[in-house]
């Protein structure tokens, strides 16, 4: 199923996972606006206090942003996970954000 348009019914789902989707579609053409229609689809399905949870490389800079865009209303946490050391002995990290849909948020931008 095309993640820009989920063929699910609003508010049908409690958790919505998504392993490196973002980055997948922050690579391609139109990325922004791609991301951006992901993202709202992620929130019509999801019921209200259900969570999106993204496990990304990207740094918070590069991704918080993307879920604060005025469309969606979630209330964001982060977490970063640090998973071993590169040959040069800096650490890699992965991010986990956790956006629980807020009441009220498809209202936003329909």
């Amino acid at each position: 199923m095309d993640c820009r348009k989920l063929e699910l019914e609003p508010e049908s789902i409690d958790l919505v996972i998504d392993k490196s989707t973002m980055d997948t579609l922050l690579c391609g053409k139109r990325a922004f606006l791609n991301t951006a229609r992901m993202l709202k689809q992620c929130q019509r399905v999801l019921k209200t206090g259900g969570f999106y949870m993204a496990i990304s490389y990207g740094q918070p800079s590069n991704r918080k942003f993307h879920l604060e865009r005025p469309h969606l209303d979630f209330e964001i946490t982060i977490e970063e996970i640090e998973y071993w050391q590169s040959e040069d002995g800096r650490p890699m990290k992965h991010w986990v954000y956790l956006g629980r849909k807020r009441p009220g948020a498809d209202d936003k931008c329909n």
